[in-house]
């Protein structure tokens, strides 16, 4: 692309940011909801290509090789949503597209990928991406596209301008496009997942991390149930928020918060469920196996007799911040006896050897 071309792009991104959507043309309606949120919630301060849409978006041109019509609108699109249902399908062309949009030279383009399904490629292992499926996601790129000043990297400003992030008006927008992309998600094994525990996903900085692995190994699970107290609620289902008294866990909310809830309400209760958790976490943050310690905590909500124990079942590390996916398994508790009602395998009987006693 000449200079002169590329100067144009910028222009045009500086005055009417674009928004490219890369798919197949079998998830044609995920996209059509993508591009009808984007026009509709930006009052039309946003351009959207979609090359498999005529009527509601810029799409290729009538007569033009569509390679070219595709590079040009690539190289001057600010975003690039990838659009990505089920891994046993073709995405060559899809990957040709995020590649053409970030070739060195071209203008800055963020590429946000919209996971539909279980998985992800593989080159955007390291990349926070939108899950459709969680309503945190969701909300957190809505917030991003509405209100931040630089989701589009040339055009350096909000699109809704005096509307904040936590705003009804973001809200309504966040639970719309929800809303609307369950309704076209491909049907099928892949996408049919749901937590069996409540769960909920905390996410802590690079910095909280580094004090973890720096402190002295005495001082260190202290420092680690004081730092879980600053991470970062990503995702949590409805079963975790009623644990701790809740209809729902806003996105962003501080672990902390729900620590402090659970104490209020068991004032005279030793908070050991924490000591457990932290312990699993003090071994991740430092890339090492969790040391399984199961402490049990009772529900804040006063008709569930079960208690639960927080296990950390996964973990993720992107640019030195880390994600841990929590479960709350639940058990069973006989009062008469205070224990745990666990079965216990029958175990084969073995001869004794000879002359054994």
């Amino acid at each position: 692309m000449t200079d002169a071309a590329s100067t144009t792009a910028e222009s045009q991104s500086e005055d009417r940011p674009l928004v490219f959507i890369s798919h197949r043309h079998a998830d044609k309606e995920i996209a059509d909801v993508i591009r009808s949120f984007v026009i509709g919630r930006s009052g039309g301060r946003v351009e959207v290509f979609q090359s498999s849409e005529a009527a509601g978006a810029t799409g290729p041109r009538p007569g033009l090789s569509l390679r070219s019509e595709l590079v040009s609108n690539l190289w001057r699109a600010s975003v690039v949503v990838l659009v990505y249902t089920t891994e046993d399908k073709d995405w060559s062309f899809c990957m040709w597209e995020c590649g053409v949009a970030t070739r060195p030279g071209s203008p800055d383009t963020r590429i946000i990928l919209f996971q539909c399904g279980r998985k992800s490629p593989s080159i955007f292992e390291d990349q926070v991406r939108v899950v459709v499926t969680s309503p945190t996601d969701v909300h957190r790129f809505t917030s991003d596209l509405m209100t931040s000043d630089d989701f589009f990297p040339q055009y350096r400003r909000p699109i809704c301008p005096g509307f904040q992030p936590d705003s009804p008006f973001v809200e309504s927008a966040a639970r719309e496009l929800f809303d609307a992309l369950q309704r076209v998600l491909p049907q099928g094994d892949d996408v049919a997942e749901w937590p069996p525990y409540p769960y909920v996903k905390l996410k802590l900085d690079a910095a909280h991390v580094e004090r973890v692995k720096s402190e002295e190994p005495g001082s260190r699970l202290a420092a680690t149930c004081e730092v879980l107290e600053s991470a970062v609620v990503v995702d949590a289902d409805r079963e975790a928020a009623r644990i701790f008294g809740m209809p729902d866990i806003p996105p962003a909310t501080a672990f902390g918060e729900l620590i402090h809830a659970w104490r209020d309400r068991f004032p005279n209760a030793e908070p050991r469920w924490l000591e457990g958790l932290s312990t699993q976490v003090m071994d991740a943050a430092q890339w090492q196996f969790p040391s399984l310690r199961w402490e049990l905590m009772r529900g804040m909500d006063r008709n569930d007799g079960a208690w639960y124990a927080p296990v950390l079942n996964f973990v993720r590390r992107r640019e030195g911040a880390m994600e841990f996916d929590v479960y709350f398994d639940k058990f069973n508790v006989d009062p008469a006896t205070n224990s745990v009602e666990i079965g216990v395998p029958q175990l084969e009987s073995r001869p004794s050897a000879a002359g054994a006693p």
